[in-house]
């Protein structure tokens, strides 16, 4: 039926909402949304000494080399370390950094944090270099795209590749009135044998019926983190065995 009147405006107005909260959800995983105005850029003709210095006031052990709007490279604390400190950047060898560019996703840099790298630079489609963060903007990130900052309870299932259905393990959770926020899994999910690990975030603490309700249908739940205590079947059967006793 075709909404009429002040319904169809209210349909048109939550769809409209619908549509632009999407688009900020994709804008906020872009690089260029989480790049850090307080990092400081070098120039090649600034000194390893005041490179240095900006470096120890800042806390950062990286920073961009930037010429007339080009990321010329990175400089290194502990390469700079080596040289004289009144050699122009210049003539220094620094090394190479990933070319990240602004419209990519967040999730495309989490693999190169691993990498001793604390601060990236970011190009914009032309190379012109836009600006730069920390791994610890990209995690800070993450963790607000994961829903991690949200109130919520963990948990960690084990479950085989071949018996995987996120699908389905939403329906259970959800048949509890319980939301999943984010979820990842760790594994290959092309071995159909192959163990996974899968852990949920969910907008609830006391989750106990949640576990039960999945190690009923035969998950193995490897973790459950929830700030309310977690009770298991053992322990309800306990806790009526004791009242039935003292009855």
């Amino acid at each position: 039926m075709t909404p009429t009147g002040s319904n169809k405006e209210t349909s048109i107005i939550h769809h409209s909402h619908n549509a632009l909260f999407r688009a900020l959800c994709s804008l906020f995983m872009l690089l260029k949304t989480i790049l850090n105005t307080a990092i400081p850029s070098l120039r090649p003709q600034d000194s390893v000494a005041k490179a240095l210095d900006l470096m120890e006031h800042n806390r950062m052990p990286q920073l961009p080399i930037v010429d007339k709007g080009e990321l010329v490279s990175m400089a290194d604390e502990f390469r700079l370390e080596a040289y004289d400190e009144n050699s122009p950047l210049a003539d220094v060898i620094h090394f190479e950094t990933p070319l990240l560019r602004g419209d990519q996703h967040l999730f495309e840099v989490l693999p190169i944090l691993n990498d001793n790298l604390e601060v990236l630079p970011v190009l914009d489609e032309n190379n012109v270099f836009l600006g730069s963060f920390t791994a610890k903007d990209a995690l800070q990130a993450f963790s607000k795209i994961m829903g991690m900052q949200e109130v919520g309870a963990i948990i960690v299932i084990v479950i085989n590749a071949q018996d995987y259905s996120l699908a389905e393990i939403s329906r259970l959770v959800e048949s509890n009135n319980c939301k999943i926020l984010s979820s990842n899994i760790a594994g290959q999910l092309h071995d159909p044998l192959n163990p996974l690990t899968l852990t949920l975030k969910l907008n609830k603490e006391d989750i106990t019926a949640v576990v039960a309700t999945l190690q009923r249908f035969g998950y193995e739940i490897e973790a459950a983190f929830a700030h309310k205590p977690i009770q298991n079947s053992e322990q309800e059967r306990y806790d009526l065995l004791m009242k039935y006793l003292n009855i």
